[in-house]
């Protein structure tokens, strides 16, 4: 029995990680509101789900109730002030408000 659950676990791993990817975008727009968490990103090329969400509208979103998230949101604004490219990570599947959901921005010159 142990060896079967672990087999399950690390199947559910690779499916997990293979959904997983990273997008390269240039941001021409950011969005907060002051009544939930979530930030929005607007990407310049245009953005189409990658998570398959619901929403119409360019948009990438991120939870800012932690202060990952207001990191996250002060990466994406130097990026779009120093008009650099930004690197956005999804895992396939979450999503906000009907938007793709991200877990990373990285900035690199």
């Amino acid at each position: 029995m142990r060896k079967y659950i672990s087999f399950v676990f690390f199947s559910a791993n690779i499916m997990g990680v293979s959904q997983a990817s990273e997008h390269d975008l240039k941001v021409c727009g950011l969005q907060v509101m002051n009544n939930n968490d979530y930030a929005f990103m607007q990407p310049c090329e245009g953005w189409s789900s990658k998570n398959s969400c619901s929403g119409t509208g360019p948009w990438i979103v991120w939870d800012m109730s932690l202060h990952q998230g207001k990191a996250m949101y002060s990466a994406a604004l130097a990026a779009m002030t120093a008009e650099q490219t930004v690197r956005v990570r999804l895992d396939g599947s979450s999503c906000a408000h009907g938007y793709d959901v991200t877990q990373m921005i990285r900035v690199s010159k």
